[in-house]
């Protein structure tokens, strides 16, 4: 009885703390949608380090990197990512996102590799989820152009 007490208390314990990890996770994306980037920087350091390591992590690190106007450091970062998971969908959305940035900020010799990058990557995004609507919209914007 007191062992199945213990294991209880212990999974108890085990799942606040990772609801807890999750919390931060969706607070600093919240604070990055809100634009408060101090808090989705404080947010960021109190994640644990398995947490900030991890794909999710790198993603938050890539968008607080482009709130920062460190545009080029945050495509470098998905760019590398994206190459090694091809099929997150998150992943990929979010490096077309920069890649698109990076095309306006560019000189005109660059931009079209920087827009060719982003449509690539939109479209793997929309390639594993058909219904993402934020990647639907930056393609369908992007052939307008």
């Amino acid at each position: 009885m007191t062992m199945k007490l213990a294991t209880l208390a212990f999974t108890l314990a085990l799942s606040t703390i990772s609801s807890t990890v999750f919390a931060s996770v969706d607070e600093v994306n919240k604070a990055l949608n809100d634009n408060k980037l101090d808090k989705a920087q404080h947010a960021f350091s109190a994640l644990d380090l398995q947490t900030r390591q991890s794909i999710a992590g790198k993603i938050l690190q890539a968008r607080l990197l482009f709130k920062q106007q460190n545009t080029e450091q945050s495509y470098d970062t998905l760019e590398d990512l994206a190459q090694q998971f091809p099929n997150n969908v998150a992943l990929q959305y979010q490096f077309g996102l920069s890649a698109m940035i990076m095309a306006q900020k560019a000189s005109i010799f660059s931009k079209m590799g920087y827009a060719k990058d982003g449509r690539k990557a939109w479209e793997k995004t929309v390639k594993n989820d058909p219904k993402h609507l934020p990647a639907l919209n930056g393609l369908v914007s992007f052939h307008l152009i």
